[in-house]
């Protein structure tokens, strides 16, 4: 079943062949991934970049590098008084990977520095009926593939918590801009927590719904089965009328009296407590798990798909699909993709290093005896999904840390050596159930996440606890 170890020259000719090279140092790096690779999905381990370019010339009041850019006038009706939809001048900020018609889509990337899309994707469409003001498009990882924020050819985002340190990712930009008071309301995108952890970081609310509940047309890929919209704001009445304007099915708002702390039954998944979680992170979950005990709810540890199991599944599926789109949207010489049109091929070069090593190991992954280790992570992440779904015939919902750790120091993550950040979000995208993180406290001044998943569909009674659970924290 695993691909054998690849020829010397194998990465200096497959680089050339996709319009990038490698050099020797990179090579030596990359090597050791294939390696684990070839142990079947261990973890990936490319080096992160050594630098950055300049951060943009700021037109507006940015401090924080939120933005890649930002629009002035805002987009939308605003002065239009028969426009007076329901979210009638709230401030809203996009990601760079959500396609705004006649406008850049860099999806924090050289390559797409020239992309203009020709059609608005399908939740801007949305948005712009609604009232709204599109303040700008935010920086992000590359491709959104990263966990800090900082591998953005923009350069990085600075966290408006402490600036020392990074405010998570993918959707760094959309977390800063609320962050920082920029914004009302963020669109971000949550492939493997991309929209929770910079939650988590930032100390705001950010919901990842259900799979498919937001429309994804238009939206840059990164694994087009993992992909979800999200969205991250300080207001959850705000999330509730946005995630109802941009759902594709219209959901009645549930109301908050169809539960109470007294009848809630509460499932603790074990391993999302344990190492590499922080002691001082699940403890500070532990406690608020604690009180609603107190308070009446029933709280039991339940099991749990391990991390060595569901973390390599989602790698494999990420990286091979991950490939499959850049094969037959940029490398592609026929491609007539208009999402995309304009891409900088001559600019491949400029691809940050985890990035390029992510598609080179992806390259490998998918021609191996034509795709059979992508085709068994897919059945082996139905089984991951169906133990996570059965959970909830015992349980209302599962609670558990957000993120293993608070924010990191800008520079000190690594995919060798640092707790994967995505640890205990990146299994609700495997399987596709709604999750959402709300700030419950502090630890060295940087806030700490509590992440609370439910059934399929229940977005709007996630919002609902997540607003409960807010007012009993502060309490």
């Amino acid at each position: 079943m695993s691909p054998p170890l690849p020829p010397p020259d194998y990465f200096t000719s497959i680089s050339k062949q996709l319009g990038f090279s490698v050099d020797k140092g990179e090579q030596n790096s990359l090597q050791p991934v294939i390696n684990q690779l070839s142990s079947f999905f261990e973890i990936l381990t490319p080096e992160p970049p050594s630098h950055h370019p300049p951060r943009p010339l700021l037109h507006f009041d940015d401090p924080h590098n939120a933005f890649i850019t930002q629009f002035s006038p805002a987009l939308g009706n605003v002065s239009d008084p028969s426009n007076l939809g329901a979210l009638h001048g709230v401030r809203v900020a996009v990601k760079d990977n959500i396609a705004i018609k006649n406008h850049p889509m860099t999806a924090g990337s050289a390559i797409l520095s020239n992309c203009i899309p020709t059609q608005n994707a399908t939740i801007v469409d949305k948005l712009l009926t609604t009232g709204c003001k599109i303040v700008g498009k935010t920086n992000m990882d590359e491709f959104a593939f990263g966990p800090t924020g900082e591998t953005s050819y923009f350069g990085p985002t600075l966290n408006p918590i402490n600036t020392n340190y990074t405010p998570g990712g993918s959707s760094s930009g959309s977390g800063a801009s609320v962050a920082s008071k920029l914004a009302d309301i963020a669109i971000g995108t949550d492939t493997g927590g991309s929209v929770r952890i910079p939650a988590s970081f930032c100390g705001l609310v950010g919901i990842k719904p259900t799979y498919e509940t937001i429309s994804t047309n238009g939206v840059v890929e990164l694994s087009h089965s993992l992909d979800t919209v999200g969205l991250l704001s300080y207001d959850i009445d705000l999330l509730r009328k946005t995630l109802s304007l941009l759902s594709n099915e219209k959901i009645p708002s549930s109301s908050s009296s169809q539960f109470n702390l007294e009848t809630l039954d509460i499932g603790l998944p074990k391993p999302l407590y344990d190492n590499p979680v922080a002691p001082e992170v699940s403890n500070s979950i532990l406690e608020i798990a604690n009180q609603l005990k107190e308070n009446g709810s029933t709280i039991t540890f339940s099991d749990f798909p391990k991390s060595e199991l569901s973390s390599p599944v989602w790698r494999a599926i990420s990286m091979g699909e991950l490939y499959q789109y850049f094969s037959q949207e940029i490398f592609s010489k026929s491609s007539q993709s208009s999402l995309l049109s304009g891409v900088s091929i001559d600019k491949l070069g400029l691809l940050s290093p985890s990035l390029k090593q992510y598609l080179l190991a992806g390259s490998q992954l998918m021609s191996y005896k034509d795709g059979i280790i992508y085709a068994t992570a897919l059945e082996r992440r139905e089984v991951i999904q169906n133990h996570i779904h059965n959970l909830f015939d015992h349980f209302d919902i599962l609670i558990s840390p957000t993120t293993p750790t608070t924010a990191f120091e800008f520079g000190t993550f690594s995919r060798n050596t640092s707790p994967p950040i995505n640890h205990n979000t990146h299994p609700f995208n495997l399987s596709g159930h709604p999750a959402i993180s709300i700030p419950c406290g502090f630890e060295n001044g940087l806030p700490i996440g509590l992440q609370i998943v439910g059934n399929y569909g229940y977005d709007y009674v996630l919002l609902d606890i997540a607003e409960t659970f807010l007012k009993f924290i502060e309490n």
